[in-house]
């Protein structure tokens, strides 16, 4: 999820030329996001945890081959114990790396305008497929998610960010969060952890 993650990085991956689809050498281009291991933590804080991801995302075997053609299936539930207005920021930490060897460099994107907003424009697949909401339909400043446990059942989602047409390639151990508070009183009501990789798209 994602996302999207998620995030301005430096990494060197290959790419795909559109005529003959060849893949070659490039730092960044058009891209797929594959949604890996994720879990429930908060490197930078506490969380209040009021929204929890409890999902198993079904994983490739090739995934710079297989994601071409098929979407990641999602089992399990997402729950907010509040709604999710236009108040407060969505954001997203990354390091570069593989394994247990990640980059100390750091990179954050925070998606403003509204933590209902950030989710209808950049995850809209997510919102449709799982939240059974139409983006077209919340992009506004009433925009709200409502409280509930949502559930996915061997469900496709699509992880592309429309807002986001070109990355870096690479893999990405992402913090995702929400916070609703202030830089004097800090608020923090979800984040955990997923590892992202983005892959070159063929044209």
């Amino acid at each position: 999820m994602a996302a999207l993650w998620l995030f301005a990085l430096l990494c060197s991956g290959p790419s795909i030329s559109a005529a003959p689809a060849k893949w070659t050498n490039s730092f960044a281009g058009p891209f797929i996001a594959v949604h890996g291991r994720q879990w429930m933590d908060c490197p930078s804080g506490r969380s209040e945890n009021l929204i929890r991801t409890t999902i198993q995302v079904s994983q490739f075997r090739n995934p710079k081959v297989e994601a071409q053609t098929t979407l990641q299936r999602v089992t399990g539930n997402i729950t907010l114990d509040v709604p999710l207005t236009n108040k407060g920021v969505l954001y997203m930490k990354a390091r570069s790396g593989s394994k247990d060897k990640w980059t100390d460099n750091m990179y954050t994107l925070k998606l403003t305008g509204g933590v209902c907003k950030a989710y209808m424009d950049h995850m809209p697949d997510l919102m449709r497929k799982i939240f059974k909401l139409e983006p077209e339909e919340h992009r506004n400043p009433s925009c709200v998610i409502p409280k509930g446990v949502y559930i996915a059942e061997d469900t496709p989602v699509n992880w592309s960010l429309p807002k986001l047409p070109i990355f870096p390639y690479g893999t990405w151990r992402t913090e995702v969060g929400i916070d609703i508070g202030t830089d004097v009183k800090p608020r923090n009501i979800m984040c955990f952890v997923v590892d992202v990789m983005t892959i070159p798209k063929l044209q």
